[in-house]
């Protein structure tokens, strides 16, 4: 694509697009570009986190969104992210898994504060209480994973995903 070298904007938005294709090279150029241009700015260094994930290049990812957080520690979507990379990705060392559980709770926290989340979260947190009381016991493995695609999947899709906004996060439940 021929872009404006210098249109911030047109790089976030062909960053985006072709992240919604899994055009993830390319996706990973636009953002690269984007953060030379614009380097404090939370949604380009989540972008480009999420390119880099899409590459498995995971400690880049990783990288890109502790650049995030940097930036704006009280928005929810890089602790989000942190957390999919370690428990998907990273997963089975128990320290791994405390890093997830750990990310998660902090987006969780988070999330529940923001006002673009607060629907969902409470939302989201009914439901879950209600399969956990209908099971009537702990959920396991695929079943935690299952309900944290769930929390994803009612995000608003920009930039992030959403979870539950219970005290101790979707983890707290999890027998790993």
């Amino acid at each position: 694509a021929n872009l404006d070298a210098n249109n911030f904007e047109a790089w976030m938005n062909f960053g985006t697009m072709v992240s919604g294709f899994r055009g993830y090279e390319d996706a990973k150029r636009a953002f690269t570009r984007a953060v030379e241009l614009n380097p404090r700015n939370y949604d380009a260094h989540l972008g480009l986190g999420a390119a880099l994930r899409g590459l498995n290049q995971f400690d880049e990812a990783v990288a890109e969104y502790n650049k995030a957080k940097g930036i704006d520690a009280n928005r929810p979507e890089a602790y989000f992210n942190l957390a999919l990379i370690n428990h998907n990705y990273r997963g089975g060392a128990e320290n791994v898994l405390n890093d997830a559980k750990t990310q998660y709770q902090m987006f969780v926290t988070k999330a529940g504060r923001n006002a673009r989340f607060a629907e969902t979260v409470t939302s989201v947190t009914r439901r879950c209480n209600l399969e956990r009381a209908r099971r009537g016991k702990r959920l396991r493995g695929i079943e935690c994973a299952v309900e944290r695609r769930f929390l994803f999947e009612q995000a608003p899709r920009y930039a992030g995903g959403v979870g539950e906004g219970q005290r101790g996060g979707a983890f707290a439940h999890c027998d790993h």
